[in-house]
């Protein structure tokens, strides 16, 4: 379900792992668990903080295009 995906992800974020992150956060739409803005702004805090600015981008365009909407957090992630 969506809490066991987000507690994945935010496990990954906080390791900066984010090749897993981003693995788990595709197994989890792949199984038609839809991701939250805290689900996706975790995912764009890891990839920021690893300087992975390229993964940041395409994950910041997956949300949009699946109708999240950032938030103030999404955006303090971005900016790191």
């Amino acid at each position: 379900n969506a809490h066991s995906f987000s507690a994945l992800i935010n496990s990954c974020a906080k390791r900066g792992d984010v090749p897993r992150a981003c693995r788990a956060l595709a197994r989890m739409e792949e199984g038609g668990v839809v991701g939250d803005v805290v689900v996706y702004s975790a995912v764009l805090d890891c990839c920021s903080k690893a300087g992975d600015t390229v993964r940041a981008k395409k994950v910041f365009d997956q949300m949009q295009s699946r109708g999240v909407r950032p938030n103030v957090i999404t955006y303090s992630a971005l900016a790191r």
